[in-house]
């Protein structure tokens, strides 16, 4: 589970214990953009301190501490001397709880966590933690005042290393200190307006245990997520959004990496579910913060939808035939559309690399957390929940109860319904028990993928061939290629959609299980 720093609790075991609520953003620095970030007007003429600190985290070789959703480790380099320090995330993604002691000694002092989550599990780790990794970064610390409101921001840079590896790690943690926590969301986008930074959702902790387990730099298809189903629809719904937009901005770091055209396809689903939750929420959401939002989010889509169609097309269509080898001119066809590819990655990049999209991110994180009407903040979610995914069910129904009398946008339309209400499912019904082991909706979920993956199919295939046709025909004939061969090599690598028919009939028996009861409990 990725670790969502924002909105976090933060319980510090002091003389009294008094528990305190910090809010803290984290961004991602391109190294390249480090001067320019110390050089910004908010932060240069701010007397900083500098500080080197040494973490190591300790687990068990299999990592119990993780699985629990616990964090344990020792600093070095703070005021007072080595600190130890617990983290738990017991109820949801944004409710972190964490304890720190001044210890002496290289390994954890277990006997000052009997009062903490890790208390029924010492006897059982206790003699084998042994070290996981280590976190070595030079922070510089600036304090910064907005009126009343005080706001810490802190440039990390510095090394992950573990015995499989290591990871170069460069970031701006901003956290209120005093005052209204907003005064970090304000600050936040005066930064991301002028500097390349870029919301990070990933504890050094998930970091470090991604490099100490070799998965560093693997996008991801959804975070798991541990809601409670006690809590309030506002918290359910902070947590749920936080936990898609984890998600987004994992996998949107990894595009233009080695594992481009994945983690385009990643990010794409998960900003899908992340439009899919606020739509099942959007009885309960401010509809006037929630509109420009919706315009970027469609603009962010639009880039993802256009990149990830020109590499199915490729994959799916053009490469198969050139590889082949039986075809002449399929690979001046190849070279032609793998240019188109090539354009529309390009744009994607751009779109991610600018405010516009680092300002999107913001705007998500903090909609999650004001996003939810006043008057309906402390109502329960499960019920609300349930209902909807009712409602969803049964209107999807309604809409493709004619189904071969549907238009081609009309299908469209209800595959993308059923997707919507697949991933609301596939979240919520396994988390709170909303009937997900029973048969009724384990058949509605089947009948939603076969629906979803047999209008998809369909959908490609016209999208391929529309991408390819216009691309032919704004595109020159390739010198000492006949008129002949160029048209027969166009015609090999476009879809035919034979199966068509098959498929749309496969779609129809699916959608006619919508209409079945489903048992929502």
């Amino acid at each position: 589970m990725a670790t969502v720093t924002a909105m976090s609790y933060d319980v510090r075991m002091t003389k009294d214990a008094a528990p305190s609520r910090e809010y803290e953003l984290k961004f991602a620095i391109d190294p390249k953009a480090y001067d320019a970030v110390m050089a910004h007007p908010l932060l240069a003429d701010v007397p900083s301190a500098a500080r080197a600190l040494s973490s190591t985290y300790f687990d068990t070789p299999d990592d119990r501490l993780r699985r629990e959703h616990v964090s344990l480790r020792l600093r070095e380099g703070e005021p007072g001397g080595t600190v130890q320090t617990l983290k738990s995330a017991p109820s949801s993604i944004v409710d972190r709880s964490e304890w720190e002691q001044p210890i002496s000694g290289a390994r954890p002092d277990t006997a000052l966590l009997g009062e903490t989550p890790l208390k029924p599990l010492l006897d059982e780790v206790d003699a084998a933690l042994v070290p996981r990794f280590t976190v070595e970064v030079k922070r510089d610390i600036f304090p910064l005042r907005r009126g009343a409101d005080e706001v810490e921001a802190a440039i990390d840079r510095g090394t992950i290393r573990a015995d499989a590896g290591a990871l170069a790690i460069s970031e701006l943690e901003l956290e209120s200190k005093a005052g209204e926590p907003a005064a970090v969301f304000d600050l936040a986008r005066d930064l991301v307006r002028d500097l390349p930074l870029v919301l990070s959702l990933e504890s050094k902790a998930e970091r470090g245990f991604a490099v100490a387990n070799a998965s560093i730099g693997k996008p991801v298809k959804a975070l798991a997520l541990n809601i409670d189903p006690r809590l309030t629809r506002a918290a359910a719904f902070e947590a749920i959004v936080q936990a898609c937009l984890a998600a987004v901005t994992h996998n949107s770091a990894l595009i233009g990496g080695a594992d481009d055209g994945e983690a385009v396809h990643k990010t794409r689903i998960a900003l899908r579910r992340l439009r899919a939750f606020i739509e099942l929420f959007r009885p309960s959401l401010r509809r006037r913060k929630l509109q420009p939002l919706e315009r970027d989010i469609k603009w962010a889509a639009s880039r993802l939808g256009d990149a990830r169609d020109a590499d199915v097309l490729q994959q799916s269509y053009v490469d198969p035939v050139v590889k082949a080898g039986q075809v002449e001119g399929a690979g001046a066809v190849a070279a032609l559309m793998l240019g188109q590819r090539m354009r529309a990655h390009e744009a994607l990049r751009e779109a991610l690399a600018s405010p516009r999209w680092r300002l999107l991110l913001v705007e998500l994180l903090a909609f999650s957390i004001d996003g939810v009407r006043r008057a309906q903040r402390k109502r329960g979610w499960r019920g609300f929940a349930r209902r909807r995914l009712s409602a969803h069910r049964r209107r999807l129904a309604r809409d493709s109860s004619r189904f071969s009398r549907l238009s081609t946008e009309a299908l469209h339309d209800v595959r993308k319904a059923a997707k919507m209400l697949r991933y609301d499912l596939e979240l919520l019904a396994p988390v709170v028990g909303l009937g997900g082991t029973e048969a009724s909706v384990t058949r509605l979920s089947s009948a939603l993928e076969t629906l979803q993956d047999s209008l998809g199919i369909v959908q490609d295939e016209a999208a391929a061939r529309e991408a390819l046709g216009n691309a032919l025909k704004s595109a020159r004939r390739p010198a000492g290629l006949s008129r002949e061969t160029w048209r027969a090599a166009t015609r090999e690598i476009m879809p035919r959609g034979g199966g068509r028919g098959k498929l749309k009939r496969k779609a129809e028996k699916a959608a006619r299980r919508l209409s079945r009861p489903v048992a929502f409990r």
